[in-house]
């Protein structure tokens, strides 16, 4: 069960930060629109991946505002959206 903060209890600080973090998302589907297009990721499964591959790298986004190198592996049912292995 998820319980909700009343935002009388969040401080500045957390409000900035969440603010940040969606800007940041915003501002990712954006400037990648084009290839999420040509992927198709404008869909439940794609937009999902992209924020789980998102989640996984938040570091980076948040130091960032971007996440680099990012690749799209695709099978049958399964749309995954992960770092590329650096060789």
């Amino acid at each position: 069960m998820v319980t909700k903060m009343p935002i009388e209890k969040l401080n500045g600080e957390f409000i900035r930060g969440y603010t940040k973090a969606l800007i940041d998302v915003q501002n990712f589907l954006e400037s990648h629109s084009e290839a999420m297009k040509y992927n198709k990721l404008y869909s439940h499964k794609g937009i999902s991946a992209v924020l789980s591959a998102l989640i996984q790298n938040h570091e980076e986004l948040r130091e960032t505002g971007e996440v680099d190198d990012l690749i799209v592996k695709k099978d049958k049912k399964n749309i995954i959206v992960c770092k590329a292995k650096s060789e």
